[in-house]
């Protein structure tokens, strides 16, 4: 494990999403890869990432897909995540601690889309 090991786990993620060598990566493959690590797990869809990137939103989808093919344990796990909120009316941090989420049960969609990428 990358974080455990106390490796550059934003390095490690673009050699694997632009299929290339660690050796070989960009500052800018590397930054590609850090705002769609943590972009992705903060619920940044294509229009943000696209934007963050300065590409177009067809090419943030790439992006999104292509790394979504290579980890799908993450998107498994993003996934579970809001529907175990929405079964709660909380997340749960990794200590525990409780986030309540009303939100997930508004009747306004464009909430609840907010509130899923708690």
């Amino acid at each position: 494990n990358a974080f455990q090991n106390k490796r550059d786990i934003h390095r490690e993620t673009a050699a694997i999403i632009f299929d290339v060598p660690q050796k070989e990566i960009t500052p800018t493959q590397r930054r590609y890869a850090k705002i769609i690590n943590f972009g992705l797990l903060y619920g940044m869809g294509a229009n943000r990432i696209s934007k963050e990137l300065h590409i177009d939103r067809k090419e943030a989808q790439n992006f999104i897909d292509n790394y979504f093919s290579k980890f799908p344990t993450i998107k498994d796990f993003l996934a579970n995540s809001v529907q175990k909120a929405k079964e709660n009316g909380y997340a749960s941090t990794i200590l525990g601690r409780k986030l309540p989420l009303p939100g997930l049960h508004s009747k306004n969609k464009r909430l609840v889309a907010e509130t899923e990428r708690f």
